[in-house]
């Protein structure tokens, strides 16, 4: 059986796009899509390719944290495993900070703060005995109205010294600084 894939943020923008693009990934067998918008999901799973694959729909609100445990071990246990978690949900309602409300600021940080970590934790409850441990780092930087997405990984079990992290850190840096000056 291949992997089990679990993305959130699945129903719209990054995370339609990497469910999109893992269902071209050969060793992938299930893919797990998370979001809040039901019907986002349902479109994503229209546009991708199933090949074979089982693709799980599962609405779910970042914002009630105390069901992450149960919706991870829920996964878990149906799947067998959960080898990749994309983790890309996020929520921004961006204002200047005199002018935003601390509803907003709750909700912010819920999702894109402690629920992405909850998210980690409680997979990560169910990976630790893996032989394979990939750090996947996202970097977003704010670019006048642009987004910048860099996305960088290695194996951390060959490689997990502190100096190595710190240099796929400058890389990311680079192509930050290189994309800057080609697009600015």
């Amino acid at each position: 059986m291949g992997k089990v894939c679990v993305i959130t943020g699945a129903s719209q923008g990054i995370g339609r796009a990497a469910a999109i693009r893992m269902s071209r990934e050969r060793d992938v067998s299930v893919l797990v899509l998370v979001a809040r918008n039901a019907d986002g999901l349902t479109e994503t799973a229209a546009e991708m390719e199933r090949d074979g694959k089982r693709v799980e729909l599962i609405p779910y609100d970042l914002m009630d944290l105390d069901g992450i445990p149960d919706l991870v071990r829920r996964i878990h246990d149906q799947f067998g495993s959960i080898d990749i978690l994309l983790n890309i949900a996020g929520y921004a309602d961006p204002q200047s900070l005199l002018d935003t409300s601390t509803e907003n600021i709750v909700k912010t940080y819920t999702i894109n703060v402690f629920a992405m970590l909850l998210l980690i934790r409680e997979t990560s409850r169910y990976m630790y005995d893996r032989p394979a441990k990939i750090l996947l780092r996202v970097f977003c930087h704010a670019h006048g109205a642009k987004i910048i997405l860099l996305l960088g990984g290695y194996d951390k079990a060959r490689r997990s010294s502190p100096r190595h992290q710190h240099a796929e850190i400058e890389v990311a840096r680079r192509r930050l600084r290189a994309w800057k000056r080609g697009r600015g």
